[in-house]
């Protein structure tokens, strides 16, 4: 659609390469992808921005059956994932990144961020309650490796939770009654753009 550039705000010496591309997204309409990069100091950040008006809402699909692991996935960087059944949320903030990708690249993102917290334990032995929070973040890792790999054990539910205050954000089924769509109430939306002052914060554990 179209190229321009302006000054990178995290060094403030570079020039940012910014472009747009508009794309069609299956049942879900026009997509404006917007990228920035800096190539001064690496700064890079991307959105998506439906070409049509949405309400704000929340999607949400539990998981299980593997096909659904291949459900595609719009997130803004308006938007709060959660997976509530492993205390996993990611909160918008300054360098939040829109993306499209599926189910499995979402519980991948997760997985390798549990995966650094893990890392982070070992180099902090002395961390209190050291040795029960890297045995809850293994049995995470173990759970998201489980759906992943279609041994999540009988009975154990995971929910994928997408909500977006500007609607930006959609998890796509070609399937009627797969994925539940609610609309946000006036308080959850204030609610959700509370966090969007931060840095994009995951936590877990």
């Amino acid at each position: 659609m179209g190229n321009y550039q302006v000054m990178c705000p995290a060094c403030l010496e570079g020039v940012l390469n910014i472009s747009t591309e508009q794309m069609m997204v299956p049942y879900f309409g026009e997509m404006v992808i917007s990228t920035i990069i800096c190539p001064r100091c690496g700064f890079r950040s991307s959105d998506i921005i439906p070409v049509e008006t949405r309400k704000p809402k929340r999607y949400s699909v539990v998981l299980g059956p593997p096909e659904r692991l291949d459900l595609r996935v719009v997130r803004s960087g308006t938007s709060t994932v959660r997976v509530p059944e492993i205390g996993a949320r990611i909160d918008p903030g300054r360098i939040s990144e829109g993306y499209v990708t599926n189910v499995e690249g979402i519980l991948r993102r997760i997985r390798d961020i549990l995966i650094q917290m893990r890392d982070d334990m070992d180099r902090h032995p002395d961390t209190p309650d050291i040795e029960e929070k890297r045995a809850k973040a293994s049995e995470l890792l173990m759970l998201l490796d489980g759906l992943m790999d279609g041994s999540l054990p009988e009975g154990k539910q995971i929910t994928l939770v997408i909500e977006d205050p500007m609607g930006n954000s959609a998890i796509i089924s070609p399937e009627e009654g797969m994925v539940t769509e609610e609309i946000l109430t006036e308080e959850e939306i204030a609610q959700l753009l509370g966090p969007m002052s931060g840095m994009d914060p995951v936590t877990s554990l």
